[in-house]
């Protein structure tokens, strides 16, 4: 069957022309055998199915022949997809907080919110899987919903508990961003809570820059204006587009480690980090590099003029912000950085202020 399908991809791959137009297609196969695995007509269908996935999912174009392994991640993705709800009314799904530095001063400027499931039977389930689970099933609004809620209260708890108004930054999917009334949603979970705009930053990935651009722009825009930060996770590993980035208003971008884990090898790696935190600044955007995971790449980060540094050299996430706070008690000040205007009409430091409340 491998040859057969081989043969089918090979003549697929000359574009093909149609009234005068050169079109290319790109097939994903896959393949499973009767009567092992399969014991059925029905199995040997769906059993093919999911290998075509499996294809479609570790590059498209290729050729997958279904195994033990494959049904597996099918049956495990399954249950997690059936008991994602089940989990948020019964509180298992919980988050845990990142603690982000400035860099010119150490100080502590907020807290990252992870999401995290202790799964009955399965264990701690990545979040990687769970959510990704919960995007394919149409679940993302409502764990989303949650997600935030959970955050919101958390942060009015610590800002309560300590004195010190340090922010929580929540990651959203962009088929968040896409759903009616996303906005709606934030400002009342925002009113219920009682945690202040300003004290809230949603995270995104560059996916937001992909389809319905101008929706995205307009729910963004909304969300600055009633004074939520917006920051851009992960820049570059994804779609970036530089032409794009001026249109939306962002407050910070964050680079992830893989830039900084090929600085390490070799010198295009630190020129990349360099010109990404210069190119942020131009556009008045403060800058955040993840992952920093010894002192040696924390010192080498400090010296290319990131504003703010996050990684487990400097914290890992836990329950519980309150104790971090008290570590980093002397620590809890606002920025110093001054060099940026925000894209609001007022001018204010780019760091976020934490200040008694």
């Amino acid at each position: 069957p491998e040859q057969v399908a081989a043969a089918l991809l090979q003549a697929l791959t000359p574009p093909f022309q149609i009234s005068g137009h050169e079109l290319t297609i790109r097939a994903s196969i896959g393949i499973s055998l009767f009567p092992d695995p399969a014991a059925d007509y029905t199995n040997l269908l769906q059993q093919a199915d999911s290998a075509m996935y499996a294809a479609k999912q570790s590059g498209r174009h290729r050729i997958v022949r279904y195994n033990r392994q494959i049904g597996q991640a099918l049956q495990e993705k399954s249950q997690i997809t059936s008991d994602l709800k089940g989990a948020m009314a019964r509180r298992e799904i919980s988050l845990h907080y990142q603690p982000e530095f400035d860099r010119a001063n150490q100080h502590l400027v907020r807290f990252e919110a992870l999401a995290r499931w202790n799964h009955p039977l399965l264990g701690n389930i990545p979040p990687t899987k769970f959510i990704s689970a919960a995007e394919e099933s149409g679940l993302i609004t409502e764990l989303g919903k949650y997600l935030l809620e959970l955050a919101c209260v958390d942060a009015v708890n610590w800002q309560q508990k300590t004195g010190h108004s340090i922010p929580v930054a929540v990651n959203i999917s962009f088929l968040q961003l896409r759903t009616d009334g996303f906005v709606e949603m934030v400002l009342d979970t925002l009113k219920r809570t009682g945690l202040p705009a300003a004290s809230l930053e949603l995270e995104m990935t560059e996916s937001v820059m992909l389809g319905e651009f101008e929706h995205c722009r307009e729910v963004l825009t909304s969300l600055r204006a009633f004074g939520v930060k917006l920051a851009l996770d992960d820049f570059g590993t994804g779609y970036s587009s530089l032409c794009y980035l001026p249109e939306l208003p962002f407050d910070r971008l964050k680079i992830d480690r893989s830039f900084l884990q090929k600085a390490n090898q070799d010198r295009s790696g630190e020129t990349l980090i360099e010109a990404v935190i210069s190119i942020a600044h131009r556009l008045n955007l403060s800058v955040v590099v993840k992952g920093i995971e010894t002192s040696r790449e924390l010192e080498f980060i400090c010296s290319l003029g990131a504003d703010q540094v996050q990684g487990y050299f400097l914290g890992r996430p836990g329950p519980d912000p309150c104790s971090v706070i008290a570590k980093h008690s002397s620590a809890v000040q606002p920025s110093t950085r001054t060099g940026h205007k925000d894209k609001t009409s007022q001018y204010q430091p780019h760091g976020l202020h934490v200040a008694k409340t």
